[in-house]
């Protein structure tokens, strides 16, 4: 029996109702949140997402106005690669979010299968790039960009979810990481130290992502929190080369951009680090093969063919006569000038 069936028999808000929307089985669960599949009454199908985080009897207002006004400003984003959000709320004590339902997974279940093509993470990138910096130029920082908040659709197109809302009042982390709010495996330096946001830090995460992409690997990793915090503060990034040989070796250079410690030194949006890392993947030099190489060395070159005798001979002619008649010439020119001055 599936982890998911298991979570929905011992669910009491399967068959029940948030706000006016009906809860038809639960989708998955992360945190406090619950995302269930949900219809409105009336309708046949069940077309829609609907997240649900029950609010503790400690939570203040400030948690819950920090989620309402997230969720306003997250449902007023029209671009084709984020979520769509089409209502939120708050009923009997829980907040909850509606949102387009997607069947294609996750891309954290993608790289749990290992280092994607290039090709796809290119394509990937470029439609994750757009929407981000759509988000950006309207103010919106994400601050938790992740595999698990890629969402993927039947055909195979991405969309950027969660929008910093996921969790109120509550730590992605573990208790040694009081304060900190996200995810610690793609959290950037600033992230790391408590300071405010800007659209840069997103883009450190994105950058880990695509390192994951690449690698099939986080490119920080410590036993705790703390120490992979000290990682993304100090540590140095691994070369991308190491963990995957065939990449090119000019992703390492976009990749040391990406995940610069400062971040003025990034990128300055995610289209151009998707540029650069389109150039990267495509634009190197194909490499020789060995079995090339040994080919090309066996191969004798055929020498020209020597000129037959009277070939030779006919070149030769041609090149004598030829003398002769500017020979002839000359003399004719001079001995006109002879007579010009004698007369």
């Amino acid at each position: 029996m599936s982890t998911n069936r298991r979570m929905a028999m011992n669910d009491d808000l399967i068959g029940g109702a948030v706000g006016p929307y009906e809860l038809v089985d639960r989708l998955g669960t992360g945190g406090m949140a619950r995302v269930y599949r949900a219809r409105l009454p009336g309708d046949g199908q069940a077309a829609l997402a609907i997240k649900v985080l029950p609010l503790r009897p400690t939570d203040r207002a400030a948690p819950r106005q920090r989620f309402l006004r997230e969720a306003q400003m997250t449902a007023r984003l029209r671009h084709p690669h984020i979520l769509p959000v089409y209502d939120y709320g708050e009923s009997d004590g829980k907040l909850y979010l509606v949102m387009k339902l997607v069947n294609g997974g996750t891309l954290a279940e993608r790289i749990a299968r290992g280092p994607l093509e290039p090709e796809e993470v290119a394509a990937i990138l470029t439609q994750v790039a757009g929407a981000l910096d759509y988000a950006h130029a309207r103010g919106v920082i994400h601050r938790d960009i992740k595999p698990q908040n890629i969402l993927f659709d039947t055909g195979g197109d991405a969309y950027l979810s969660d929008f910093g809302i996921a969790q109120p009042g509550a730590h992605t982390a573990s208790e040694d990481t009081e304060g900190f709010t996200g995810t610690v495996a793609y959290a950037s330096p600033e992230q790391c130290r408590g300071e405010e946001l800007t659209p840069s830090s997103d883009l450190y995460a994105l950058g880990v992502v695509v390192y994951e992409m690449l690698t099939g690997a986080l490119p920080f990793q410590g036993s705790t929190p703390l120490a992979v915090m000290r990682q993304h503060l100090t540590g140095p990034v691994p070369d991308p080369r190491a963990a995957n040989p065939a990449l090119p070796p000019g992703v390492t250079a976009v990749l040391d951009k990406a995940l610069a410690k400062r971040p003025s030194a990034r990128f300055r949006s995610a289209a151009s680090f998707s540029g650069a890392l389109n150039r990267a993947l495509y634009s190197h030099p194909e490499q020789p093969s060995a079995e090339g190489i040994a080919l090309a060395a066996s191969v004798r070159v055929p020498a020209p063919p020597s000129p037959a005798p009277d070939e030779i001979r006919f070149r030769v002619t041609r090149r004598l006569l030829a003398v002769a008649v500017l020979f002839v010439a000359i003399m004719a020119i001079v001995a006109a000038l002879i007579l010009t001055f004698v007369r």
